[in-house]
């Protein structure tokens, strides 16, 4: 059983600032109800955007609360939704890639039998017509996408080889996260990737969809302050945005 933990000024000041974006991020996506998006892929953005408002808001919950080593599980699904949002927005025909993953996932789900395998088929038919009626140049790929690729076609390679497979380690069982030897290497960074994945949903939405978002200048400042504080007190190092 965790014992609930203290945080450092540093760390406060970062939870502090995740809380703001948290907020910010929950009415721009109300201020969206009623709206249709304009396209898949901002409709995606939304869908993905939401999930990581949640995630964040259970990461607050239990961090305010000292507990240090469950909220590190909600980090890796906050950098899944960022890096799988950024590529659909950034590459046509990943959108459908994301769709078609996803449709074969939830097959499985419902077993192997032919007709199954037809619903998936005839879904994911559907959906390239639909896309090719719009546009006859869509790209349609059916091949199920890693989370590699989305971060490569996102440009953001460097957040899955360090941070992601960091994270990974937490949800994945292992056993050095479990018994808290990967602690002294996320510690540093587990609020301020939260943020960031806050962040990167905060500067794709306004691009792509009508949500209600005021000027970020001020907590992208203070943001970084609190950011540089915490690794020059920690003497690590952090993603760059």
């Amino acid at each position: 059983m965790e014992t609930p933990a203290s945080h450092c000024k540093e760390e406060t000041e970062l939870l502090s600032l995740l809380k703001e974006a948290h907020e910010i991020l929950f009415n721009a996506l109300n201020s969206l109800s009623g709206t249709t998006p304009p396209t898949h892929e901002s409709s995606f953005l939304c869908s993905a955007a939401d999930s990581a408002c949640v995630a964040a808001d259970g990461y607050i919950l239990l961090r305010e609360n000292g507990r240090v080593n469950a909220s590190k599980l909600l980090i890796r699904p906050m950098v899944e939704a960022a890096l799988f949002a950024t590529a659909v927005v950034k590459r046509k025909g990943f959108y459908f890639r994301k769709r078609f993953s996803e449709l074969v996932e939830e097959g499985k789900l419902r077993g192997n039998a032919p007709q199954v395998k037809a619903q998936v088929e005839k879904a994911s038919d559907d959906l390239a017509a639909f896309l090719q009626k719009n546009d006859p140049t869509y790209p349609i790929n059916k091949t199920v996408v890693t989370v590699f690729e989305a971060a490569h076609e996102a440009d953001l390679e460097g957040v899955y080889q360090v941070f992601y497979r960091l994270y990974c380690q937490y949800t994945h069982g292992n056993r050095n996260a479990a018994c808290g030897q990967l602690d002294g290497l996320t510690d540093p960074h587990d609020t301020f990737l939260a943020t960031w994945c806050l962040w990167q949903m905060l500067v794709l939405l306004p691009q792509h969809t009508p949500a209600n978002i005021p000027s970020l200048t001020s907590l992208e400042d203070r943001f970084n302050r609190a950011n540089a504080n915490m690794l020059t007190a920690s003497g690590a190092n952090g993603p760059t945005k």
